[in-house]
């Protein structure tokens, strides 16, 4: 029994530090796919913006040079010249950037063509300054409309042509990304089940040391046993806090919710508000509650960390977490834990991004349609991520954390829910003085 224990036990640390690999890997190259796709998007603005300040400084160069041919005051006239000489550097300048910031010979050969334009219009202006001094305004005006307005027609024109080929370019590294990280999904499943295989071995380890303790009553076995579950469980949280790490500041997160849990859980148990909460069940919430941002193993860095608001797609993107993983949690766990557990464990995950108004994701499920512990799980995330720092935020005082939780007590939240955290608040207050979180009161 003993060697049996022992093969098994390496099989597992073997399997713990292949699943480390992976997840090591998989950061590695997902961090390199939003590196490039970063790069060439910051390319793409600059060209842009590049492109959009030389159009409305020529459009503003043009209505200068109609107020100067029109305008018979000397003072106007030297104001505009020494206006259209600063935009005629700032466009030159802004040329200059795309004619570094493109590659392809075929937008090279529109930026030649762009700033040929602009410099056979730049050129002529002198024609304009002269006709203005003799007195010429409407000839002068007719001069711009006929003889320099095709420059800057022809200058726009490369621009507009130009400009297209980049929202394409910015649609296609949008692409390749996308396909990038979905060809990373057989190595993220190939390591949540190299992770879940080394619970699988302790679970076997358990049963067939169960069955012998029982025969034999060895005490030694059934202390083995039981440091093999505590392995098990230590593995499921270890899972979640390498996850949570990739955007939170340290793997606390999913300690402090697991602790909300427990706390929300035992006030319901009290109250009697939901006679389906048994200890039973309260202790599956508790397990589950590590696993309920597991889907964001498919969410790719560059998305997680983002300091500022979403685009809405970057938006959908994240939402997507949610469904990875429920789905996750079937796909892996669904052989080898107990059907009551894998159930809650899915729910957690799937559902705590639901709202009690129906306004949440990912099904737009809402009152007692979410389940119970999604209800619970929701509160004590919402809750941690306002106390604690994030890449987007500081962390909130408590005071507001409570009352952002108390407002949002029947629409995002279930109120009876929302009403057993209220009402323990001094308890969280005491449990948070004493973790290594910065609270702001």
């Amino acid at each position: 029994m003993r060697e049996i224990t022992k093969r098994l036990l390496l099989i597992q640390i073997m399997a713990c530090i292949l699943s480390l690999a992976g997840m090591i890997f998989l950061v590695a190259r997902t961090n390199s796919i939003t590196s490039a796709y970063s790069g060439d998007t910051e390319k793409n603005i600059i060209i842009e913006e590049n492109i959009e300040r030389i159009r409305s400084d020529i459009y503003f160069m043009e209505y200068i040079l109609s107020s100067y041919a029109l305008s018979d005051d000397e003072s106007v006239k030297n104001s505009a010249r020494e206006n259209i000489e600063d935009l005629d550097i700032r466009i030159r300048e802004a040329i200059n950037s795309l004619g570094e910031s493109v590659e392809s010979p075929k937008e090279k050969e529109m930026i030649h063509s762009a700033a040929k334009n602009y410099f056979g219009f730049y050129s002529k202006l002198r024609i304009v300054f002269d006709l203005g001094k003799k007195g010429a305004g409407e000839v002068s005006d007719i001069y711009i409309r006929e003889e320099l307005m095709p420059y800057v027609e022809g200058c726009n024109a490369d621009l507009e042509e130009l400009s297209g080929r980049v929202e394409a370019s910015t649609r296609a590294a949008r692409l390749d990304f996308s396909n990038d990280i979905a060809d990373l999904g057989f190595m993220q499943i190939l390591t949540i089940v190299m992770v879940l295989l080394s619970c699988i071995i302790g679970i076997s380890a358990v049963a067939g040391g169960g069955r012998k303790i029982v025969d034999t009553h060895e005490k030694e076995e059934a202390e083995h046993a039981e440091r093999l579950l505590g392995i098990q469980e230590h593995i499921i949280v270890s899972l979640a806090n390498l996850i949570e790490s990739r955007d939170t500041d340290t793997g606390e997160h999913v300690m402090r919710t697991s602790e909300y849990v427990r706390r929300i859980a035992d006030k319901l148990m009290e109250e009697n508000m939901f006679p389906e909460l048994t200890e039973e069940v309260r202790d599956r919430f508790i397990k589950a509650a590590p696993l309920h941002d597991v889907g964001k193993i498919k969410i790719p860095d560059q998305i997680l960390n983002k300091p500022g608001k979403y685009e809405s797609w970057e938006y959908d993107i994240m939402k997507g977490h949610a469904a990875y993983g429920g789905q996750i949690i079937y796909d892996i766990m669904g052989e080898v834990e107990e059907p009551e557990y894998l159930e809650v464990a899915h729910d957690v995950a799937m559902y705590h991004h639901e709202r009690w108004d129906g306004k949440g994701y990912p099904e737009g499920k809402r009152g007692e349609e979410i389940p119970l512990c999604a209800r619970v799980m929701a509160v004590a995330d919402v809750f941690d991520a306002l106390v604690s720092r994030r890449c987007y935020k500081e962390a909130f005082p408590l005071d507001r954390a409570f009352n952002i939780i108390e407002e949002c007590s029947g629409t995002q939240f279930d109120p009876r829910v929302a009403g057993a955290f209220l009402s323990i608040r001094n308890d969280i207050e005491n449990y948070l003085a004493d973790s290594d979180l910065k609270i702001e009161n």
